[in-house]
């Protein structure tokens, strides 16, 4: 099975990227960190949009991706997290076709 992309763009209330940033730290940082599943992880701040995040993820298992997604810690992260974003995160799931690497 190909690997799954995901693109995430979530916006934030005005002023509020650092706290998010905080909770993300705090909630999902160690677990991305340790995840054999989750090959590649970016967070990243918008360089135009002080309000703006963007995530990027590669996971090598979509079992493991949903089980992420569908976890007690996650909801605990989006409880938290959820008043100071505007709106739902805007999610892109992609299959990789190609990709360069360091090295």
């Amino acid at each position: 099975m190909p690997n799954t992309a995901l693109f995430i763009k979530t916006r934030t209330m005005p002023g509020k990227r650092d706290e998010v940033q905080r909770l993300w730290e705090g909630h999902l940082k160690d677990r991305a960190q340790t995840n054999p599943a989750q090959e590649v992880y970016f967070f990243c701040l918008d360089d135009d949009d002080p309000d703006t995040l963007l995530l990027f993820e590669i996971y090598n298992d979509a079992a493991a991706m949903a089980e992420n997604a569908n976890s007690e810690w996650f909801a605990e992260y989006a409880r938290q997290v959820g008043p100071l974003i505007q709106g739902r995160p805007e999610i892109h799931r992609a299959t990789p076709v190609w990709q360069k690497l360091p090295g």
